[in-house]
């Protein structure tokens, strides 16, 4: 079994950050991710632009992260609004995987952890489910789970048995399996599927008969990847609608031990499996975004029409760099501040031709290294997303809005007449979604009132920033500090959570959110780390 220094589940941006860090400090560093690339709310959220959070931001990994796309001629730095990190996102998938690579970091895709080891309040190990595995070259996975697998007529049957005790299974023939059979007598068709089991692990035992050990239960189930609960249970999986799947392919079970771990999902995924507490206990939310790309769009021209729609000399939303035009210009219902294109849509609005839903929050701005592409921040997506099917609906909602958006820019908006969407995120832009508790819990007290710490990570300017039916930004020009404890776990001792699932209260949790702190958490806990291994 392979052991880490450190393993970071999930590769976006405080993942990334904190990989990076790591593995350039000299830990054996592992980072864990479900996609197939790296950045997360960059490149599979389209949260291109980020925040700037404060005159005084230190973040080497941003250091670095800006010399490696100056190396790409990327176009990154934007005047507007102070928001001097705007990126290209297919750009950011190369970038991020060779500065990963620089420092020797490992990565691994396409993989989910669907388990974790603990002694009393430390993780030991995780277990990784990796995809596309061709189930006739793989017959058993390097995992506490050893999978056998058998093929009778139309039935599957796969056997989960823990690794640490097969010795004993093997040895242990004693006990016959008409136990087995005994438990599962409703019907011919689980006794046949046991008779046809009973004959299998005769075999792979080389015995006339099976044991089942003490402590352990046998069950059927008609669920093929039901998870396992602790270690403490024998399974066999039926079920004839997997047939077809699981002869092309299965899945590879991995465990991977470390030192230390980061919860870096964005979900608090691998915290919620260890045991730690949410503390977003109300299941809080704010309005997630399914952002698109537009190409082919005459920049020129629409900056000529935004310009002519301005309200004031202070409203300035074109800028040009180097020749090339850039703009950023929104619009929303829900504030007293004046955007350029407030006249053009409320006579949408009034003509019936959108809906305040609709323009619940407007964004576009000129994308980074593409001269004739604009980015949508919206449509704001009202559904939850706090589960499965509602995460789903978030989607299609989101899918469905963002057309017709796109098609009234296209109709009434001067310079997109014959453009075209080319790239809709993958993934939602949710702003909020569990909170683990950590040693520390920061408040909007604590962020209003800049209490000062020990061991302070990152240094933030930023505003409360609520997408909600009543949007909050406040307080404006306010410096903050966010301690190390607030990243790490209250419940397991080597357990760090970064990025937007830190431990803080809700309100401080949209200040804290964004990207540049993000990559700041991430940093922070791989240098605590290196302190504590060196």
């Amino acid at each position: 079994m392979e052991k880490y220094d450190v393993i970071i589940a999930g590769g976006g941006v405080s993942g990334i950050a904190a990989a990076y860090t790591a593995a350039k400090n000299g830990l054996k560093t592992l980072i864990i991710e479900k996609e197939a690339f790296l950045g997360g709310s960059i490149t599979s959220s389209l949260v291109i632009p980020a925040m700037k959070t404060c005159e005084h931001l230190k973040s080497p990994f941003l250091d670095d992260l800006l010399v490696k796309l100056k190396k790409y001629n990327a176009q990154i730095t934007f005047p507007m609004n102070n928001n001097d990190f705007w990126m290209e996102p297919e750009l950011c998938k190369i970038v991020f995987e060779e500065m990963l690579n620089d420092v020797n970091c490992t990565i691994f895709y396409n993989s989910l952890i669907n388990s974790v080891y603990k002694s009393n309040d430390k993780l030991i190990s995780l277990g990784i489910i990796t995809t596309n595995y061709d189930i006739n070259n793989i017959k058993h996975f390097e995992t506490d789970f050893t999978l056998l697998d058998y093929k009778n007529e139309d039935h599957i049957l796969s056997l989960y048995i823990n690794k640490t005790h097969s010795d004993k299974i093997k040895k242990e023939t004693i006990q016959n399996i008409n136990k087995f059979n005994r438990e599962f007598k409703q019907d011919d068709y689980h006794k046949n599927c046991c008779e046809s089991l009973k004959m299998f692990l005769s075999q792979y035992f080389n015995t006339q008969n099976f044991k089942i050990p003490q402590n352990y239960k046998l069950s059927l189930s008609s669920c093929l990847n039901e998870e396992m609960k602790e270690n403490k249970f024998l399974s066999v999986y039926i079920d004839k609608s997997y047939d077809a799947l699981v002869k092309k392919y299965t899945t590879k079970n991995i465990k991977i031990e470390a030192d230390y771990f980061i919860d870096a999902t964005s979900d608090g995924a691998l915290s919620l499996i260890s045991g730690c507490k949410n503390i977003n206990k109300e299941n809080k939310h704010q309005y997630s975004t399914l952002r698109f790309i537009v190409e082919n769009v005459d920049v020129k021209r629409l900056a000529k029409y935004i310009k002519k729609h301005r309200k004031s000399e202070t409203d300035e939303p074109v800028y040009k760099i180097k020749n090339d035009i850039h703009l950023s210009t929104a619009y929303t219902f829900d504030t007293k501040e004046k955007w350029s294109l407030n006249k053009v849509f409320d006579k949408a609005l009034k003509n019936n031709l959108l809906t305040k839903e609709d323009l619940a929050y407007f964004q576009i701005f000129t994308v980074a290294n593409r001269k004739n592409a604009i980015a949508f921040n919206c449509p704001r997506i009202y559904q939850n997303n706090d589960t499965i099917k509602n995460k789903s609906l978030a989607l299609i909602e989101g899918r469905k809005r963002l057309y017709k958006l796109f098609s009234f820019c296209k109709e009434n908006i001067e310079g997109f007449k014959n453009s075209y969407i080319s790239e809709i995120a993958n993934s939602l832009g949710v702003r909020v979604s569990n909170m683990i508790e950590g040693e520390y819990i920061y408040t909007k007290d604590d962020m209003i009132s800049s209490k000062r710490f020990k061991n302070e990570v990152l240094e933030s300017e930023y505003p409360i920033d609520i997408h909600d039916k009543n949007s909050t930004i406040e307080p404006k020009n306010t410096t903050y500090f966010l301690p190390i404890e607030s990243i790490k776990s209250k419940d397991i001792k080597n357990l760090y959570v970064v990025g937007r699932c830190l431990s803080a209260d809700f309100e401080a949790q949209s200040a804290l959110r964004v990207q540049i702190s993000a990559f700041q958490t991430g940093e922070a806990a791989s240098m605590d780390i290196v302190k504590n291994l060196t």
